[in-house]
């Protein structure tokens, strides 16, 4: 890791609510997610990342399929 990065790194921590939301994340086994009081839970289904990932996947199987005369 270059001292520019590490620079930027230790600036971000160094401000203590961005310090607490650091350790309370790495802390968690679990994906979470806040709410607009601030309240913090464990998400019980898929993120919004799994989602985005898997309507990738399936255009891309779409898109395939396309390209095969397959649909």
């Amino acid at each position: 890791m270059e001292s520019s990065e590490l620079h930027l790194i230790f600036k971000a921590l160094g401000d203590p609510t961005r310090l607490k939301i650091f350790n309370f994340l790495r802390s968690c086994n679990q994906p979470v997610s806040v709410d607009d009081s601030g309240e913090a839970r464990i998400i019980d289904g898929p993120t919004a990342g799994d989602i985005l990932a898997n309507t990738k996947y399936a255009q891309s199987i779409l898109l395939l399929c396309k390209i095969y005369k397959l649909l």
